[in-house]
C-alpha cells in the first residue's frame, strides 16, 4: 500500500470519527432542548391549573358547582401527571435527572 493511500485511510477515518462526534453532540443538544421544553409545559400547566382553581373559587358562587369543578381540574392535573410520568418513562435521561433535582 502506498503511503498516500495511508494518509487517506487515515484521513477518511478521521472524517468519519468527527462526524460522529458532531452528530452525538447534536443529538444530546436535541435531547436537552425537549427536557427543557417538557419542564418548561409542566411548569407552564401547573400555573394555569392553579389560576384555573383560583378562577373558580373566586367566581363560582354555587358550592356544588364549585366543587365539581375541582374535581374535575384535579382530574385534568392527575392525567396530566400520568403522562408526563409515561413520557419520562421513556426517556431514561429526563428520568434519572428528574429524579437527581
Amino acid at each position: 500500500m502506498s503511503e498516500n493511500n495511508k494518509w487517506s485511510e487515515i484521513n477518511d477515518e478521521a472524517k468519519r470519527i468527527v462526524s460522529q462526534i458532531k452528530n452525538k453532540g447534536d443529538t444530546e443538544n436535541k435531547i436537552q432542548d425537549l427536557k427543557d421544553s417538557l419542564k418548561d409545559s409542566v411548569n407552564s400547566m401547573e400555573v394555569f391549573l392553579k389560576e384555573l382553581v383560583e378562577i373558580v373559587n373566586s367566581s363560582v358562587t354555587d358550592e356544588q358547582l364549585k366543587e365539581d369543578s375541582k374535581k374535575l381540574v384535579n382530574s385534568i392535573a392527575e392525567e396530566l401527571n400520568m403522562t408526563i410520568n409515561n413520557i419520562k418513562a421513556k426517556i431514561p435521561s429526563i428520568n434519572q435527572e428528574s429524579e437527581e433535582e
